[in-house]
């Protein structure tokens, strides 16, 4: 059963919702462009349930969730987003990362990527970033930098044949893996370096980190109109009615996917 949030945690909620023109948002990291492609619009407003996914930014502009939303948004053409804004500082805002799982992958292959990037066998327990192929474990010399590793591993991914199925949790288990399973650690990034990424233009890979909130929120409307975003104005108008005609609703708190938050539009 649904129930209804308190006045103080609704009323801090209504305030983090927000418009933000396009112009002033920056993405830390770059986007799947088959992605964009394949889902299009609908990454943006669920047509089928009728929800309208705000990305989450901090309070700079900096994107945090919605790298995808984004780059849809200005194929679009649409000139401004209603965003939810975080406290990047508050532990309700948890940086991870995402790890990359393989299945049958040859000796052949590794030895290619081993070669290739200059990588050198490790004992695997004291190296957070790494790649793991059966029970041998290799890494990136110590003096790289992080965002020249990160542009080898994109690099591999693309190798290997990266799928959307191979990204697992930032626990990277390593369970149910065999002699043929490779399985790539990338090094977990600061919230300091991800702002300064983004800021400065510099967009690090795809999938390079993996952002969890405590508070989440979505729009439900099923007379949502594309239009309704057209320009900052028109924007700004839409979230006023959307906060005029619509209450906090709490949907559940699973450890695993966090406090969920919806905003339900009630038209008259």
């Amino acid at each position: 059963m649904l129930a209804v949030v308190d006045k103080a945690v609704s009323k801090a909620l209504y305030n983090s919702i927000k418009v933000r023109k396009i112009a002033e948002l920056f993405p830390h990291e770059r986007t799947i462009p088959k992605r964009v492609e394949r889902e299009g619009g609908e990454l943006i407003f669920d047509s089928k349930e009728g929800v309208y996914f705000p990305i989450v930014v901090e309070s700079s502009g900096v994107i945090l969730d919605g790298m995808h939303r984004h780059a849809v948004a200005k194929k679009l053409g649409l000139g401004a987003l209603i965003v939810q804004e975080v406290d990047y500082a508050s532990q309700d805002v948890m940086l991870a990362r995402w790890c990359r799982r393989f299945k049958n992958v040859n000796n052949g292959q590794v030895e290619r990527v081993v070669r290739k990037y200059g990588m050198v066998k490790s004992d695997g327990e004291t190296s957070g970033r790494r790649i793991r192929y059966g029970k041998a474990h290799f890494v990136f010399p110590t003096s790289m930098h992080i965002r020249r590793e990160l542009e080898f591993l994109n690099e591999i991914e693309r190798d290997l044949g990266i799928t959307e199925d191979c990204y697992v949790g930032e626990d990277c288990p390593e369970t149910n893996l065999d002699e043929f399973s490779l399985v790539i650690y990338p090094p977990l990034i600061s919230k300091t370096e991800v702002v300064f990424t983004a800021r400065a233009g510099r967009a690090y890979p795809p999938k390079s980190t993996r952002h969890k909130f405590l508070q989440r929120i979505s729009i439900k409307d099923d007379e949502f109109q594309q239009d309704s975003l057209r320009d900052f104005n028109t924007t700004q108008q839409y979230l006023q009615y959307v906060k005029r005609h619509s209450q906090i609703e709490y949907l559940g708190d699973d450890s695993k996917l966090g406090k969920k938050y919806q905003i339900v539009v009630r038209r008259q």
